[in-house]
């Protein structure tokens, strides 16, 4: 049995937006306490919401990117964990997103089970990876020798 984890939501695409909340109705711990399309209304409106965990985007429209948006939202909730939930794959955003203090990093391939199980893995103190992704931040700090050496 799962104790409720309470999930906000920064996106800016209705389709994704839409399924998550769809999805996460499905499941009965998981609570949504907050959905915006920006890091603005986020910190506008999450002042009286209780958040665990918040999935948040990195490419924004209109507004502050996610990366930008990671230590203001930090200042404000210091007790969130934040998981990046977002197309880009590039090493570089996925860094500055762990470097500015994400705790997870998926891309929105991941299936929907994944997500909910790096949701509680989060909350419950760890931290969640697809593996490719790890596979990238593995390299980063231990960069192969080219083949043949």
């Amino acid at each position: 049995m799962h104790s409720d984890i309470y999930v906000a939501i920064v996106e800016d695409e209705p389709l994704v937006t839409s399924g998550l909340l769809g999805l996460f109705s499905t499941v009965a711990h998981i609570q949504v306490s907050l959905c915006v399309p920006s890091v603005e209304a986020f910190l506008e409106q999450s002042s009286d919401k209780h958040v665990d965990v918040l999935l948040l985007d990195i490419g924004l429209k209109g507004g502050m990117t996610g990366i930008k948006g990671i230590p203001l939202i930090r200042q404000r909730h210091p007790d969130t964990d934040i998981i990046m939930l977002t197309t880009f794959e590039e090493s570089e955003k996925i860094f500055q997103a762990l470097c500015a203090g994400a705790t997870a990093y998926l891309t929105k391939r991941t299936p929907f089970e994944v997500i909910v199980e790096a949701i509680e893995q989060v909350h419950a103190g760890g931290s969640y990876m697809s593996p490719g992704i790890a596979r990238k931040v593995v390299e980063y700090f231990n960069p192969k020798k080219k083949r043949g050496d």
